[in-house]
């Protein structure tokens, strides 16, 4: 899956989440920086990431994520890992 993709659809996920229609995130971006974003958003954005591109993170995996970069890193890395 193309970079793209995967931005749009964890963004996507996001919004949803953090009930902000036009957030707007960059890379760098950290919770602290997100509107509505805290550790239950945190953790329902990982969850709803793995059933939006079918697979599993760990609770390690989960916990080294500080910013949406990468959050999109991980998810592309277990795509391309099968």
């Amino acid at each position: 899956m193309e970079a793209g993709e995967i931005h749009r659809r964890v963004l996507a996920v996001c919004r949803e989440v953090l009930r902000v229609d036009d957030l707007e995130i960059e890379d760098v971006h950290t919770a602290a920086e997100i509107p509505n974003y805290d550790s239950l958003a945190h953790i329902e954005i990982l969850v709803r990431c793995q059933q939006e591109f079918g697979i599993v993170l760990s609770a390690l995996e989960a916990g080294q994520v500080a910013n949406f970069g990468e959050l999109k890193g991980l998810v592309a890395r277990k795509l391309s890992a099968g």
